[in-house]
């Protein structure tokens, strides 16, 4: 299976999404704000961050309520969200996705601005756990990336590359993401149980030091490697003290 944040594309045992981007406040330097990618925030490495972020989407209905994936306009960032980090999502459609969202102060946030994941769901022969992550590498290639806070850019996106595996995510045994966008049995026919193990994942990530209370706009998007699709999402985040969500 393959999908896309902000665009799906059907692939055999892959899925490939993008995300969302940022970068830093006002006039303060565009990486300023962001975790460098050799840090471990609350004790975990980008890599380890972007395998939770796949299970926590994965973890979500699809339909109902709607999977963050599937959202746009005004949607709940607080849903399925605990501790101090949260997770921002992409979108399924191609082009221009905007949403708008409260968040609490204190928060990180982390997202992949363009990531893929592979295992070996409806996969008549198992991949090694080497070949899937050669699977979720190239499709994680990108020819362009974007990203930027209050219209401050985060400079050299590709630098940002963390890929992980393997890794095990857990989905509903109905309403899941993987018979919603691609039809497969899960569980069932494709694969057994709602346990899937093992995946990886690769692409570029970013997580975004807490925001300052007001009203920010959180732009990203990219271009695919062969150049096939485009996406570009913009949320409007606005921060409130803790208990005013």
């Amino acid at each position: 299976m393959q999908i896309t944040v902000s665009f799906i594309r059907r692939g055999i045992g892959v899925l490939l999404l993008t995300t969302v981007a940022a970068s830093v406040l006002l006039a303060a330097p565009s990486d300023a704000r962001i975790a460098p990618t050799d840090s471990k925030p609350l004790g975990l490495s980008y890599a380890q961050w972007g395998a939770a972020w796949w299970q926590w989407v994965f973890s979500l209905p699809a339909t109902s309520p709607v999977n963050p994936l599937l959202a746009a306009g005004a949607v709940d960032c607080s849903y399925a969200q605990s501790g101090s980090v949260w997770f921002l999502a992409g979108t399924t459609s191609a082009g221009t996705t905007t949403r708008s969202c409260v968040v609490p102060t204190g928060t990180k946030l982390f997202f992949p601005v363009f990531n893929a994941w592979s295992d070996n769901v409806a996969e008549p022969k198992p991949y090694t756990v080497e070949q899937l992550m050669q699977r979720a590498a190239d499709l994680a290639e990108a020819s362009e990336l974007h990203a930027s806070i209050d219209g401050m850019p985060v400079d050299n996106v590709f630098k940002y590359r963390a890929a992980y595996a393997p890794f095990t995510y857990t989905v509903p045994a109905t309403d899941n993401l993987l018979g919603f966008l691609y039809g497969v049995k899960v569980p069932g026919q494709d694969w057994p149980s709602t346990v899937v193990s093992p995946a990886a994942s690769d692409g570029y990530w970013l997580l975004l030091e807490p925001l300052p209370p007001g009203i920010h706009t959180i732009n990203f998007g990219g271009t695919s490697k062969d150049g096939s699709f485009q996406i570009n999402i913009i949320y409007t985040i606005t921060v409130v003290p803790k208990g005013q969500q």
